[in-house]
């Protein structure tokens, strides 16, 4: 259960850096339109977004194939399909703010508010795969208590059995060996 603890928190943390990454890319976006006028800076930051997205959508799809089924990875495939909607609108959205003569108010309104249901998926998703793991190391470490009060009884029992068997072994000696120390006296004594 240690490995499957251990690659729940892993798969989290990878969901961590997949939602930082999903950030830096929409913020790339926000570079690219603050920056537009200058147009190595605009090709700078476009690229950096660019980059970013096929990044952040192999990550997706790799953290996705290693989920086993159900509602987390469920989450990260909800998540895949609005970035790639998402992407698609960005790139539209580019477009517009091209056609505008890269006047940022463009680009930003043909976009706002297409990263909120990828965000919120990518949450969603970090927060089942947390509880998850939580709860199988909650359930790991109330099973490492009842075994070692197995454990404990378990060896209070062997000593007492050992106890028992010990007592009972010396008296099997003993008496014998006192029962030939009385004939030896009475032998002594008619001597």
């Amino acid at each position: 259960q240690m490995a499957r603890v251990s690659a729940g928190f892993g798969d989290e943390q990878a969901v961590g850096a997949l939602a930082s990454e999903f950030k830096l890319q929409v913020q790339e976006w926000k570079n690219t339109l603050l920056r537009g006028k200058d147009p190595a800076l605009r090709d700078k930051h476009w690229r950096a977004f660019e980059a970013t997205e096929k990044d952040v959508a192999a990550r997706a799809r790799t953290i996705a194939a290693r989920l086993p089924d159900g509602e987390a990875r469920t989450l990260l495939s909800r998540f895949s399909d609005a970035h790639a909607a998402m992407s698609r609108g960005y790139h539209a959205g580019f477009a517009a703010f091209q056609a505008a003569g890269f006047d940022a108010a463009a680009g930003d309104a043909a976009v706002r508010g297409m990263d909120r249901e990828p965000a919120t998926a990518l949450e969603q998703a970090r927060e089942k795969i947390g509880a998850a793991a939580a709860a199988i190391a909650a359930r790991a470490t109330e099973e490492g208590r009842r075994a070692a009060v197995v454990s404990l009884v378990l060896m209070a029992i062997a000593a007492a059995a050992g106890g028992v068997a010990g007592v009972m072994l010396s008296r099997s000696i003993a008496r014998p060996l006192g029962r030939a120390v009385d004939v030896a006296r009475a032998v002594a004594a008619q001597l």
